[in-house]
């Protein structure tokens, strides 16, 4: 006879509720709207940014690392368009389609989301060729141009 046959019934505790769980397949990443420089003025009538302000995109995961670090889509030169692609949330919008200035923000501020906002960086002088330390704040973008004159 078995020594656990009393066992198989056991202790029932009263109060019976399942713990949640974090299922990974359930995150959901947190999003931020990005400032666009053109503010939406320069695209077409039937561009999904026509007059926009702003585009919304989530933070990098380690899958958009992996994007940037792919050796593939670096050497074919898709690896940024295929990084903005993952991380805009309307997916009615082409990469290809967006304005340069555009893009620079949304990539400037996915580097601030992913790696912080300080960015170090080492410049030279043009006018003495002397090498300076900078750090720039990419929490505090200062866009500079962008109007066309009227006339």
């Amino acid at each position: 006879m078995s020594r656990n046959k009393d066992r198989l019934g056991g202790h029932k505790p009263e109060h019976t509720e399942t713990p949640t769980q974090f299922n990974p397949l359930n995150f959901v990443a947190p999003t931020e709207f990005v400032e666009l420089p053109s503010k939406g003025k320069w695209y077409g009538e039937n561009h999904p940014l026509k007059n926009k302000d702003t585009v919304e995109i989530r933070f990098m995961t380690a899958k958009d690392e992996d994007i940037l670090t792919s050796q593939t889509l670096l050497k074919k030169g898709i690896a940024i368009d295929r990084l903005v692609e993952n991380i805009i949330i309307d997916k009615t919008l082409d990469p290809k389609s967006l304005l340069v200035g555009d893009k620079n923000a949304i990539l400037i501020s996915l580097r601030a989301s992913g790696f912080g906002n300080i960015y170090d960086a080492h410049v030279n002088c043009r006018e003495c060729q002397k090498r300076n330390f900078v750090q720039f704040d990419l929490s505090k973008p200062e866009f500079v141009g962008g109007d066309i004159p009227e006339g």
